[in-house]
């Protein structure tokens, strides 16, 4: 290297000498590149993050951009869907983590995902803090009364949230119970979708002693569980009019009862 610096001299700036570069010419291995600004580890950060969410390579890109968007709060983005796309509890933590900053996303969907009572959990967190979102589907993320009782916990104090779906998950008569606990206090929360999960009578019962403090939901998803003639009973006693109830009795086909007066 240094016989070629020689022979064509305009390679380098004037005053240099050839020889200063000997030691690079013999002994390459002790030069190493300078490590990666702050940014890029940043994004290496986000990618190892977010490869379980992607299908294709266009859709890799879309999710990446879209998590950005929320960090950075993205004028255009007031609603982002992400139902099935095999988000897991870590790709659910970077979205928690955005959500805590965000002010301009309304809606949210991650139905149908994987992340279960963990990924519920660092929402829960997050909607304790955000002051925009109005929905949220969670629906099919297996999520259980573990999960249901943190959300139930942020419900408690969160302002904004007016539906919230939790269908087809795995939350049983004691889940329910927290999630009631928490419509005693809210005073925001229009819509609740619970249908397809493992509710019964117990969970229907303190679901209908919540509503008789509840003044502000006005739909109630209980389809595809098992909430028996008495838990339908107790819910007709609490509410008032206007209501719609959906239940599934004896086998018989989902059906939408109005409630009476």
């Amino acid at each position: 290297m240094v016989a070629w610096l020689d022979e064509h001299p305009g390679y380098l700036p004037e005053g240099w000498d050839s020889r200063l570069l000997a030691p690079l010419a013999f002994a390459p291995q002790q030069w190493s590149p300078a490590p990666p600004e702050e940014e890029e580890v940043e994004e290496e950060e986000e990618e190892a993050v977010l490869e379980t969410w992607a299908y294709t390579p266009d859709r890799y890109l879309l999710r990446l951009r879209d998590l950005r968007g929320l960090r950075n709060n993205d004028a255009t983005l007031t609603a982002l869907y992400l139902n099935s796309k095999n988000i897991g509890a870590a790709g659910v933590s970077a979205i928690a983590a955005a959500l805590k900053v965000n002010r301009i996303l309304t809606v949210l969907n991650l139905s149908d995902n994987s992340f279960g009572d963990a990924g519920a959990s660092t929402l829960a967190e997050a909607l304790k803090v955000n002051l925009t979102l109005t929905t949220l589907y969670l629906d099919g993320n297996s999520i259980s009364d573990a999960g249901a009782s943190t959300l139930a916990e942020a419900l408690k104090v969160n302002r904004t949230l007016t539906t919230l779906g939790l269908g087809s998950n795995s939350i049983s008569d004691a889940g329910a119970s927290t999630l009631t606990e928490a419509l005693k206090v809210n005073r925001t929360l229009t819509t609740l979708g619970l249908g397809s999960n493992s509710i019964g009578t117990a969970g229907a019962s303190a679901m209908a002693e919540a509503l008789k403090v509840n003044s502000t939901l006005t739909r109630l998803y209980l389809d595809g569980n098992s909430i028996g003639e008495a838990g339908v009973q107790a819910l007709r006693s609490s509410v008032c009019s206007g209501w719609r109830l959906f239940v599934e009795l004896q086998g018989q086909t989902t059906s939408e009862r109005p409630l009476p007066s």
